[in-house]
């Protein structure tokens, strides 16, 4: 990936109402429950340690992590099987399969 994708992430606030507001070094963030705020890494691991949730990385289509189809033997790799980012090109949370990456649909992008 490149840097200027690699280290932005879509951070959500507790659901609850509580710490929506956050200072980290001197700049306060501020979210109502149910939006999301694009922030880079070390801002949106500061808010997780107050209870926000990090949803996903921000990529692109030409960024996105390349993954190998499946293991030697054929079956998909588990360390992988999961992962999600959001794909700023195609505007949608996808997530890997272990075998290719699907939008929220299943269909594969």
């Amino acid at each position: 990936m490149t840097p200027e994708n690699s280290d932005i992430f879509i951070v959500l606030p507790p659901g609850n109402g509580l710490r929506n507001s956050q200072s980290v070094g001197g700049v306060v963030f501020s979210c109502q429950p149910g939006s999301t705020l694009t922030v880079p890494r070390s801002v949106a691991q500061a808010l997780s340690a107050a209870g926000w949730l990090i949803g996903a990385q921000v990529v692109t289509s030409a960024t996105r992590p390349a993954r190998q189809a499946a293991q030697p033997n054929g079956a998909p790799r588990p360390e992988e099987f999961g992962e999600s980012v959001f794909d700023q090109t195609i505007g949608k949370l996808i997530i890997w399969d272990g075998w290719t990456w699907r939008d929220l649909t299943g269909a594969a992008v």
